[in-house]
């Protein structure tokens, strides 16, 4: 008999899935927001755990390092309000997966799944609560208004670097917490790693034009592309360790 994820499997669809695998042996857990689902249409079959969660708070940060992207690319940036909304925005949403995350403790066995789930979850919160510090960061951070080749070679390497990163958030999103995927050549983080070398060539450009070096270092633009580095090695440190959990 195995323990088997089954997303969405408090819904119409999802919670006719889950009688084959009964019937299979198996012991389905329930991965269920409950927006459109019903808890009755999943814990009626007494062999399934349902825990109560959502994907759609880890679809956040991946969109708002996309606006962030199309604002920069526009030469544009986010009144004071919209910043304070956006940082209230993810410290919920980090709130509700913590929250998540302790219900999910009461539903989970101490067996191998379920303690494959506890360590997935604690590697996605140190996770979440670098990526909100950087991101907040860069929320204080100003566009650059003194452009140059360089400098606007630069801004175009972090925007590069932030759409790669969302595309790698949003599979993390769709597949949480199964991480088969990050084996796969199809989806291995090639655009991601173009565009961390993309940001290290423009940031070498720029060191070596005096002008553009010290509009940079006026504007916190050192400190702005120091943040995109650890935002790029804090998610690439934790796809290694999503990976090798057993």
């Amino acid at each position: 008999m195995a323990n088997i994820l089954v997303t969405g499997g408090a819904g119409y669809v999802g919670s006719h899935v889950l009688r084959p695998l009964i019937e299979q042996g198996h012991r389905p857990i329930v991965l269920d927001d409950l927006s459109r689902g019903h808890r009755e249409l999943a814990t009626h079959h007494p062999q399934v755990q349902l825990v109560e969660g959502s994907l759609e708070d880890r679809h956040l940060l991946a969109q708002l390092l996309r606006e962030r992207s199309t604002l920069l690319r526009q030469g544009r940036d986010l009144e004071g309000p919209a910043k304070l909304e956006r940082r209230n925005q993810l410290l919920a949403s980090a709130l509700r997966l913590q929250s998540q995350r302790q219900d999910a403790q009461l539903e989970l066995s101490n067996d191998r799944i379920g303690q494959r789930i506890g360590r997935i979850w604690d590697l996605q919160e140190q996770w979440l609560s670098g990526a909100i510090s950087h991101y907040r960061t860069l929320l204080r951070l100003p566009p650059l208004t003194v452009h140059s080749p360089s400098l606007e070679a630069l801004q175009q390497a972090e925007c590069q670097l932030f759409e790669a990163l969302a595309e790698r958030l949003e599979l993390w999103a769709e597949h949480w917490p199964e991480g088969r995927w990050l084996a796969s050549p199809a989806q291995a983080p090639e655009a991601l790693e173009a565009a961390r070398q993309a940001l290290e060539s423009a940031e070498a450009t720029v060191f070596a034009d005096p002008i553009a070096n010290a509009v940079l270092l006026s504007s916190s633009g050192g400190r702005r592309a120091i943040t995109c580095h650890q935002l790029h090695d804090g998610w690439m440190s934790f796809e290694r360790q999503w990976q090798a959990v057993p």
